[in-house]
């Protein structure tokens, strides 16, 4: 089951206290980012209108069981100077130096979760953002990877994504899109 934060942080009976003690369950050990995020930044970040994440709840609804989560936003997305232009039309239909494009921002499973939960939820998160896409538009998602997680990088090709450059603000981080 796919839970909106959005739409829970909007219940009347809502409280931060109560949603911090049900993620507090949530672990995982390989990205530390992604338990601080789910705990505490995607609060901020849903508050402020800057991104929306998604909770993705195991089916057995007698129990708040987090399998994971996702967070999308739409941003502009910066070409590094090297990105050649034949590269750049393909993926944006424009040479300019920045388009707008939709972010999976955080992709994370829980520890306790069985092989291939990240390709549901990552297939989640792209059916999420091509609703959206219906509506307003928009050419391509990317997102950002530790350049020393080469695990990442084969999860992310494996399920569609290209290598596009390093990323121009965040040395230790590279990115790679989807066209949709």
């Amino acid at each position: 089951m796919v839970l909106s934060l959005r739409l829970l942080m909007q219940q009347p009976n809502f409280s931060i206290k109560e949603y911090r003690k049900r993620v507090s369950c949530f672990k995982c050990e390989k990205d530390k980012d992604s338990e601080e995020f789910i705990k505490q930044k995607c609060l901020y970040l849903e508050e402020n209108n800057l991104s929306r994440t998604y909770l993705i709840l195991d089916e057995d609804v007698s129990e708040f069981k987090i399998k994971g989560f996702f967070s999308i936003a739409v941003k502009a997305f910066y070409f590094a100077n090297e990105t050649q232009d034949e590269n750049r039309l393909k993926i944006s239909k424009s040479i300019k130096n920045s388009v707008p494009a939709f972010l999976i921002g955080q992709l994370s499973k829980c520890d306790n979760q069985p092989k291939g939960v990240g390709s549901e939820i990552l297939k989640y998160a792209i059916e999420k953002i091509k609703t959206v896409q219906n509506v307003i538009g928009g050419r391509f998602i990317y997102l950002d990877y530790k350049k020393d997680k080469l695990k990442l990088y084969d999860f992310y090709h494996n399920n569609g994504f290209e290598f596009m450059q390093n990323n121009p603000e965040h040395n230790e981080y590279n990115q790679m899109y989807i066209v949709i």
